[in-house]
């Protein structure tokens, strides 16, 4: 297992890093970890008015982002770690990814359960939500761990400028969220870093270290642009407005809210 620990705290640098891992296609599986400074992270068919507060954002020092996986809406800052894992589609199972995790958090000391299908939950508050990707014969499956994150401005973040909008975009389901810290006195983050990494290990060989970050190309470019986070909006309606890849119909102007 090849285990990669990003320099980076960029949000659109750390996404194009898992791109680019994926599209590498490597033999064995790789194991990218990565910190973001604030930033919220919709799934690829969302809708971004709907999922937070876009007019808001900048106020709050919160970046917004479009990932290439599916799923819901994800809040990201410095006191939470973000694993992801790249692995040959024709041995990739999610529950067994899933499991892994469960056995990592196991490790550093704290019983947590899948619900939701992709998330995993203490006593029914949510500590990770997890997302894929499948591109040609590999598969990116990557999760969120919530250590120390600024839960206040992550529920400020998350609270949407349209919350009734008629589209089809795939809905985020909310949950209530805890910090692992709160159940592992004693632990630190990179404590819980290294008991995943150990789970991970056991099942996918050896690990090997001191892997550095891929060649990230235009693809930082294209993932902080208006077009694609914006832009790949899937099709909405507020009220009388119709909007199209982000812009109104019509008329032709992006789509804001002020």
């Amino acid at each position: 297992m090849r285990l990669i620990l990003s320099s980076s705290a960029d949000v659109y640098e750390n996404l194009a890093a898992e791109e680019s891992l994926l599209d590498a296609a490597p033999p064995e599986p790789v194991v990218f970890i990565y910190i973001n400074d604030p930033a919220i992270v919709l799934g690829k068919n969302q809708n971004p008015w709907r999922e937070c507060a876009v007019s808001r954002l900048k106020a709050l020092g919160v970046k917004l982002a479009r990932r290439i996986s599916g799923g819901g809406t994800v809040y990201h800052d410095r006191g939470n770690l973000n694993i992801a894992c790249i692995l040959p589609r024709e041995h990739y199972r999610r529950d067994d990814v899933l499991r892994l995790y469960l056995d990592g958090l196991a490790r550093a000391g704290v019983a947590a359960e899948i619900t939701g299908g992709t998330s995993l939950a203490v006593n029914g508050r949510k500590v990770s939500g997890n997302a894929f990707c499948f591109r040609r014969d590999h598969v990116l499956h990557h999760g969120t761990l919530l250590w120390e994150a600024d839960l206040e401005r992550l529920r400020a973040a998350l609270v949407p400028d349209l919350p009734d909008v008629e589209t089809r975009a795939v809905a985020s389901n909310p949950m209530p969220v805890v910090n692992l810290r709160d159940l592992l006195p004693g632990h630190t983050m990179e404590t819980l870093r290294d008991a995943m990494v150990a789970a991970l290990a056991a099942a996918w060989g050896p690990t090997v270290r001191g892997g550095t970050m891929p060649e990230l190309g235009d693809r930082v470019t294209k993932l902080k642009s208006w077009e694609w986070i914006y832009g790949a909006t899937p099709d909405f309606s507020v009220g009388a407005v119709q909007v199209h890849r982000g812009l109104v119909v019509g008329v032709g102007e992006p789509f804001t809210i002020k």
